[in-house]
């Protein structure tokens, strides 16, 4: 049933987000030349459509914990750029009518002074079968439920998303509106086979790059990172991820490094087995630590080469001085208050040991 909840949720999602992107889409192409009331009927859209997402990805996210959140991101992100660009269009709107300017003439200052709207770039798929349902889910939102393009633009915007062997797989199916609705059956036909996907993700899970060799916190948060999205994966397609955490964490020990390995055999307990959750706290913790040591030591050796810059600006000084002192003083000449005293000599001799002692 949760299963089924889920993958109703999503769908829902993935219907908000076409719905926001036409609202874009409309700024983009008729601001100019919408009405206020056009105007505001889309801004009570856009705020409809923003509460509703709120609600239908929080249930997604109770669900599914992990899930989602570069999707909220994005559109949160794009309603914070598309619904002030469209107070500020309704308040130059009524201005401009309170002038009284002709419905055509009213809202053209607003194009000026239009804010450049984020595009959202639509993924690639080259064939692999792990990507499919992401890059399936993107398609579908933002064009395969577009209802302002017609299936020849829909064709040429599947064309353009695909590579390799997914784009082999359409190449010679001719560009009409006909053949849009074939073309796209024949990729859902080839990779949307929930088996051989959740195998996909299995296989690639024990084979999460290892970090034995390197001991850097861009290495250990690869690792993290590829484990999570697995695990979400397999999570979504309905597989009991969450009792498989011991088997997990055998996969992951083995790709540390032996510095790190032996951390965590430390800090480890040692009276019950530990949790994949204890495991990443810790990874997190390790790699704080290893930013940090790798800032401090950046920072030493930019020390060391502006100490060794002024070192070398010192001695540099040193031999102006001497080159002075020699140039300026007359050549021998004995006291006149002791006989055979040399203080030339015996200063110069002076100087050559300062440079020894300070070099």
């Amino acid at each position: 049933m949760a299963e089924v909840k889920l993958a109703k949720l999503k769908i829902k999602r993935g219907t908000l987000i076409a719905q926001q992107q036409r609202v874009k889409e409309f700024i983009d192409s008729k601001l100019s030349k919408a009405s206020v009331q056009e105007l505001e009927t889309t801004a009570h859209a856009l705020e409809k459509y923003y509460h509703d997402f709120e609600s239908i990805q929080s249930s997604i996210e109770e669900l599914e914990p992990e899930e989602g959140d570069t999707i909220r991101c994005s559109f949160e992100e794009l309603y914070f750029v598309l619904r002030p660009t469209l107070m500020v269009a309704i308040r130059q709107c009524k201005e401009e009518a309170g002038k009284g300017s002709t419905a055509t003439t009213k809202c053209e200052t607003i194009v000026s002074k239009k804010l450049r709207l984020p595009e959202i770039p639509l993924p690639t798929f080259s064939g692999d079968y792990t990507q499919w349902l992401s890059y399936y889910d993107t398609f579908s939102a933002l064009v395969h439920r577009n209802s302002a393009l017609d299936n020849v633009k829909r064709f040429h915007y599947l064309r353009s998303s695909l590579k390799d062997g997914a784009l082999r797989r359409i190449q010679f199916i001719e560009v009409t509106s006909d053949n849009y609705e074939i073309a796209l059956k024949s990729l859902v036909g080839r990779y949307q086979k929930r088996n051989v996907i959740v195998r996909g993700h299995i296989r690639q899970l024990f084979n999460v790059p290892s970090n034995a060799n390197k001991s850097s916190s861009s290495a250990l948060r690869e690792l993290i990172d590829s484990v999570n999205t697995h695990l979400r994966a397999l999570s979504s397609l309905g597989r009991p991820v969450a009792h498989w955490h011991d088997l997990v964490i055998e996969i992951v020990l083995p790709k540390l490094d032996n510095s790190t390995l032996e951390k965590w055999n430390d800090e480890a307990p040692t009276d019950r087995l530990p949790t994949l959750e204890e495991v990443f706290k810790f990874l997190g913790k390790r790699c704080t630590h290893l930013e940090e040591r790798a800032a401090a030591a950046r920072s030493t050796t930019q020390q060391c080469v502006n100490s060794n810059k002024s070192l070398k600006h010192f001695r540099s000084s040193q031999q102006r001085f001497a080159f002075v002192v020699c140039e300026n003083v007359k050549p021998q000449r004995n006291c006149t208050y002791r006989s055979g005293t040399n203080h030339v000599k015996d200063l110069m001799l002076s100087i050559r040991e300062i440079f020894v002692i300070i070099a």
